[in-house]
């Protein structure tokens, strides 16, 4: 593949991974026994917790909380800054030993892959001598079983990787928010948080002249033009069946699209997707297949929310900040930015752009091995096994939009009436999720976890500040049974899951499956053993 075809497919890549993530009928929601709190309410509770400790908790605890009650212990305790320090350094110094390590097992791996493939080509092509034909099975068996290894090692890498990052992040947290929250209070007092970026909060709605809300009329087609493309393409995730958990779920869009900037139409798909490995679910604790927890956002108001995001929710204003940041997308119009940005590399057509792979987020193959580094790359594309990657550079458009997201859905969620820190607590649960692949993609291609976390508990604290004993809606009764009904559309029994499993296609396209080569390898000894 030539270096331009493989620079102009990072960048669609890149763009196609801006809409993801990680819409109602005009008027409120009659929403049932709803638990609200005021702002007085949720400074109590983090003080609470801080107060639960007398003294500062050591930092290896520090960087397993939430960021919430980490910006909590950063008020009430003064911890040394070299101490800080010395902590970040020592899981950076952990993360380049492991990348070492990482990379040195995949370079091996690839030398016994090449060495494997040259015995291969030696064989001759004949199917009529059963000896060849063992040969050549169980060589090509021995690649699978490496290339099945290294998956899996480069898999648990990134969750490792990606694990000590946020830890990292919560560190600078503790060391940053003191000051940063100082500085934000005196803004209120001053009166100089009035100037935004956006205009003033209590205009939302009415800011379609200015920048960069103008203009959304011009995306619809292209959304359009791109569901219908991946409907034809068979491409569009499965939907939800169960009316009343759609019903609920559009509702909600609708009720924070209608407090929000939004000018064009909102479409709310709720779709599901098993989280895939090598063709294989991925199954969770429970012994169901895991669901991509993702939502994404097409140009034009078209908006998907796949049923693992509502059921990792713990509560409703959580899954409402992350559909009110997928309507930010649409609001500032990122997709034409990242367009823009996109047609300096040659590329024409927006189509191009979404279509690759957008609605594969929840699969997870290795390609190759290499491929997987955290130093300026930090992903490589893992949708359909392209085997190609993208740069930060490239992507720098796409973490400024998400970091304009954030602040513009906390205002959405706030202004309909839910807790604004949801999206930050969702954002929580996402990093400490362990063993989950999607969240390589939400993570690697989206701005650091601490600079979100950072920004929007400043956004959480400047809009609280605007009516200190406003009452914001949690979670409603009506929400939990909507997840409930969830899971029970989406539950497997152990017989389904084992005919889906034993009825899959093969990814492989030569003579050897999977299965088969269980037999095969286990009939004597290897031509070359995989990497340890």
């Amino acid at each position: 593949m030539s270096k331009k075809v493989r620079r102009v497919l990072s960048v669609t890549l890149a763009v196609a991974v801006l809409f993801q993530t990680t819409i109602m009928l005009c008027g409120s929601p009659p929403f049932p026994a709803p638990q609200v709190q005021t702002e007085a309410a949720v400074v109590e509770a983090e003080q609470k917790t801080a107060a639960d400790f007398t003294s500062s908790p050591p930092l290896d605890e520090v960087e397993e909380m939430p960021s919430i009650e980490v910006a909590a212990l950063a008020e009430k305790f003064n911890y040394a800054p070299k101490d800080v320090q010395a902590r970040i350094k020592a899981l950076k110094n952990e993360s380049e030993a492991r990348e070492k390590a990482y990379s040195n097992q995949a370079k091996a791996a690839d030398k016994q892959v090449e060495s494997l493939e040259k015995q291969l080509s030696k064989l001759p092509t004949t199917k009529s001598d059963p000896k060849v034909v063992a040969e050549r099975q169980k060589i090509q068996c021995e690649i699978l079983k490496i290339k099945q290894e290294m998956t899996d090692k480069a898999y648990n890498f990134l969750q490792e990787q990606i694990g000590r990052d946020v830890k990292i992040s919560r560190l600078n947290l503790l060391a940053e928010w003191k000051a940063a929250d100082q500085q934000i209070k005196q803004q209120i007092a001053s009166g100089s948080v009035n100037k935004r970026k956006f205009g003033n909060v209590l205009d939302i709605g009415h800011r379609g002249s200015m920048k960069p809300f103008e203009g959304q009329q011009k995306d619809v087609a292209i959304g359009q033009r791109e569901v219908e493309n991946a409907r034809q393409r068979g491409q569009l995730p499965k939907a939800v069946q169960d009316p009343v958990v759609t019903a609920y779920i559009q509702k909600i869009g609708q009720n924070l699209a209608r407090n929000s900037d939004l000018q064009v139409p909102l479409h709310v798909f709720v779709v599901q997707q098993e989280i895939r490995k090598d063709g294989r679910p991925v199954i969770g604790k429970d012994g169901q297949p895991e669901q991509v927890a993702n939502a994404m956002a097409l140009p034009g108001g078209f908006t998907f929310v796949y049923a693992g995001l509502i059921l990792m929710a713990q509560n409703e204003s959580e899954l409402a900040g992350v559909m009110a940041h997928e309507i930010a997308h649409v609001t500032a119009r990122h997709s034409a930015r990242m367009s823009s940005r996109a047609n300096k590399f040659g590329l024409l057509q927006m189509a191009a752009i979404i279509g690759l792979s957008l609605f594969a987020p929840g699969l997870f193959q290795a390609g190759s091995y290499l491929a997987y580094q955290l130093k300026g790359l930090l992903l490589q594309s893992i949708m359909n096994g392209l085997g190609l990657v993208f740069t930060i550079n490239i992507l720098g458009v796409s973490r400024d939009s998400e970091l304009e997201a954030d602040q513009l859905g906390m205002q959405y969620a706030w202004k309909t009436g839910y807790d604004p820190r949801g999206i930050i607590t969702l954002f929580d649960q996402m990093a400490s999720k362990g063993g989950y692949a999607s969240k390589t993609s939400f993570f690697a291609t989206h701005p650091a976890f601490g600079d979100r976390i950072l920004g929007s508990l400043k956004e959480y604290r400047v809009l609280t500040s605007i009516e200190p004993n406003k009452q914001y809606l949690t979670d409603t009764q009506q929400f939990k049974e909507i997840q409930e009904r969830l899971r029970k559309e989406l539950h497997k029994t152990k017989a389904q899951i084992r005919k889906e499993e034993a009825s899959r296609p093969s990814l492989m396209r030569g003579e050897v499956t999977v299965e088969g080569c269980a037999s095969i390898l286990s009939s004597g000894s290897s031509s070359s053993a995989p990497p340890q």
